[in-house]
């Protein structure tokens, strides 16, 4: 993310401060955010981190101190715990500035780190505009997590809240085609980027040409807007096909958790490493992050109980999972590389 500035030590402190809170929105949090699940605590956790409760629901823990030589504080349960709780006691308000500056700023981009920069600088008393090429706000949140792990509505009461405090949310804006750069910078006081990276890595293999080898954010994106009816009908769906998942992260894991649930003929998922250990090893101390063998929900909760999921005992590391007998139709290949 970049941040242009005019010249001016406060604002350029603002822009520093929304920096990191944007940063800080795209990592795993390193402690809970709250103390403690009180009308008075939440509505201050929720404007100091407003997007810290949808992000840290798909983040992971080991950030957390305690993993040093143990376990970490199971910080995604007890945030979504807290946070759903102070929903349903109403105690997550809008809590719009109470002063304005009249410095505007134009955020480029609508995920975590976009969403963060608006929600800091709009606190900060500055009028904010948020233009997002995609339908609806959300980024990644929206259009590359599927539902099952992370539900739509989770991002769209936080999208409420920051549009109830004064943040206005510009979407199906193209910056570049709709409205030049020039033009967006002259008409504001900062301008912040927080676009996410929008091309994939390509593999230069043969056969990459072929019909039905897609990208893996192809893919979810084309099932995210299915589900959250922004079309009728998916492109790449995968029903009583054989699929292939080249990648073992988490992006490879979404893409076998919805196959599953597009009742793929079977899925067979490839990383190229050899099976990590099933604990972090002496050499992989903690803040480093934890080189261990991990299982993902994506094949437990979607697949039936005849499936499996289970690495190879060679390398490479594969895992695969059948929801039927026999594989007929054409096989359909889903790319996710880092």
């Amino acid at each position: 993310m970049r941040c242009a500035t005019r010249p001016a030590a406060a604002w350029t402190a603002a822009c520093r401060s929304a920096t990191r809170a944007a940063r800080s929105a795209t990592r795993s949090p390193s402690s809970p955010t709250w103390c403690g699940a009180t009308a008075g605590a939440t509505p201050t956790a929720a404007s100091r981190r407003p997007i810290t409760s949808p992000s840290s629901r798909v983040a992971c823990e080991a950030a957390c101190v305690l993993a040093i030589d143990g376990q970490p504080v199971t910080i995604e349960a007890i945030e979504k715990a807290i946070i759903e709780r102070a929903f349903a006691e109403g105690w997550v308000t809008p809590q719009p500035p109470r002063i304005r500056t009249g410095r505007r700023v134009a955020v480029v981009g609508s995920g975590p780190a976009g969403l963060a920069a608006a929600a800091q600088l709009n606190h900060a008393g500055h009028t904010v505009t948020v233009y997002e090429a995609a339908a609806r706000a959300g980024g990644l949140l929206r259009y590359g997590i599927p539902d099952f792990k992370l539900e739509k509505h989770i991002i769209d009461r936080r999208l409420a809240l920051l549009e109830a405090e004064g943040v206005e949310l510009r979407c199906g804006i193209t910056v570049g085609r709709d409205v030049t750069w020039r033009e967006l910078r002259a008409g504001c006081d900062a301008l912040i980027l927080a676009i996410g990276a929008g091309r994939p890595r390509d593999l230069a293999v043969p056969g990459r040409d072929l019909h039905g080898v897609v990208f893996a954010m192809d893919y979810l994106t084309d099932q995210n807007q299915l589900v959250g009816g922004e079309r009728s009908t998916a492109v790449h769906d995968v029903s009583g096909k054989r699929v292939i998942i080249l990648g073992g992260g988490d992006t490879g894991s979404d893409c076998l958790g919805t196959a599953l649930r597009q009742r793929a003929a079977a899925v067979t998922q490839i990383e190229l490493l050899p099976a990590p250990p099933p604990s972090r090893a002496a050499a992989n101390p903690w803040p480093t992050w934890p080189y261990a063998f991990r299982t993902s929900t994506a094949p437990s909760r979607s697949a039936p109980p005849t499936s499996r999921a289970m690495p190879a005992a060679s390398s490479p590391c594969t895992a695969s999972a059948s929801t039927a007998s026999t594989a007929p139709g054409r096989a359909s290949a889903s790319l996710s590389t880092p």
